[in-house]
């Protein structure tokens, strides 16, 4: 549906929140154990901050109430337009045989006036409501973003970090890593699990 395409389309092409950049952490093992001394860096999972956020999932279940009531709305006037059309072409059917019946021609100028008028409406709140997602989510997703970078900005200058990375998917999980086809398309190609801090902006996120 319009609704859900439209966000997971301005959360995957939106401009990334925190440092992105392509880098391969050489590592004996995948242990989490602190690595030598040297600058700190976290890195931070962004499908999971959308996917687990608690805030982001009561948005899009409010979003999602909306457009259910917007969307039965909607399926009432089509409805009404194929009821209106069926009964149309009933009289156009009974005035073949009483072609002169003044009742007949009123009761068809009046369908006629009825369809265009619950057409009129359906096309008004279809407009609308695209106006209103494109406004709306845009919005929300702009606010969004505004609050991870903040979030992770506030936690890295409190914790002493040096470097915060976004990462989109584990790539130490064994589908990425052998997964050639989207190396290309990703940020950090291996990290200690030691760096990963999502949770950590979970829930300053949430709290926030």
């Amino acid at each position: 549906d319009l609704f859900m395409k439209k966000l997971a389309f301005i959360a995957f092409y939106a401009a990334p929140v925190v440092l992105s950049v392509s880098i391969f952490l050489a590592s004996s093992s995948w242990s989490q154990t602190s690595p030598a001394q040297g600058p700190k860096i976290g890195v931070v999972n962004v499908n999971t901050i959308f996917t687990d956020s608690v805030k982001i999932k009561d948005y899009k279940e409010s979003m999602q109430q909306v457009k259910d009531t917007e969307q039965k709305i909607m399926e009432g006037l089509r409805t009404k337009l194929e009821g209106l059309s069926k009964e149309i072409e009933a009289i156009k059917t009974q005035l073949q045989t009483t072609p002169n019946s003044y009742d007949l021609k009123l009761k068809i100028r009046e369908k006629n006036a009825a369809l265009a008028s619950a057409k009129s409406e359906l096309d008004f709140r279809l407009n609308s409501w695209n106006e209103f997602i494109e406004k709306d989510i845009s919005g929300r997703i702009t606010t969004i973003y505004k609050d991870i970078n903040l979030v992770i900005g506030e936690y890295a200058v409190s914790n002493g970090y040096d470097f915060v990375l976004k990462i989109d998917d584990d790539p130490n999980s064994p589908e990425t890593i052998f997964n050639e086809d989207r190396i290309d398309r990703r940020d950090v190609l291996f990290f200690n699990k030691f760096y990963d801090i999502t949770d950590q902006i979970l829930k300053k996120l949430d709290t926030k």
